[in-house]
């Protein structure tokens, strides 16, 4: 089988098991090209690309630089560069590193972009750092609805203190309040006579 070949002195085998030349160095070995590395299996020398969340820029060496706490979109990458922010995050462009979305925000593109930090829909809130909308919850003074699992405003006459998916709570007994969003129950007001 093809598994069985080994490739003649400056060949080195692709991905596919075929043999093919690679560009040699000043010690006669290969040098891969960027975006992949050395592989030795077995005495049998290939390139093989840079697997997720590394890099590699030149050489001959048989490991592929990390991106750290970032990511890459796909293998092969070839710079520092292509390490991205993970989701969650985005580049600052002080300090050049990746911090959190803010509170209310998710983010779930791998990416430096502070733009692809999105807000939660109305009445919903997250914590800093979230990755995907599933992450927004609802507000104090609202709840999620069954039929459109989205946030809205504790109707009148209710109120919910806690951020949360929870329903809201109604006005005790002989109290109501006309407004919606209430936050406190000591915001209903006592019934009029």
């Amino acid at each position: 089988s093809i598994d069985e070949c080994i490739c003649d002195e400056s060949y080195v085998k692709n991905d596919d098991g075929f043999c093919t030349t690679c560009d040699t160095n000043e010690n006669g070995g290969c040098t891969c090209k960027p975006g992949r590395r050395l592989n030795n299996v077995n005495g049998v020398l290939s390139c093989v690309d840079c697997e997720l969340h590394t890099y590699h820029e030149f050489g001959n060496d048989i490991f592929c630089k990390t991106c750290g706490d970032k990511k890459t979109n796909g293998t092969g990458k070839t710079s520092l560069a292509d390490c991205l922010c993970p989701p969650g995050k985005y580049l600052d462009s002080v300090s050049k590193e990746c911090i959190a979305c803010a509170e209310g925000k998710y983010k779930h593109a791998i990416s430096n972009s502070i733009s692809d930090c999105q807000n939660c829909q109305q009445y919903s809130t997250s914590l800093e750092g979230s990755s995907s909308v599933s992450d927004c919850f609802c507000e104090a003074g609202a709840f999620k609805d069954d039929y459109n699992g989205f946030c809205n405003e504790c109707p009148a006459g209710t109120w919910k203190s806690l951020p949360g998916n929870d329903k809201c709570n109604p006005c005790p007994n002989n109290t109501f309040s006309e407004d919606g969003g209430l936050t406190n129950e000591n915001e209903c007001q006592p019934c009029g006579n």
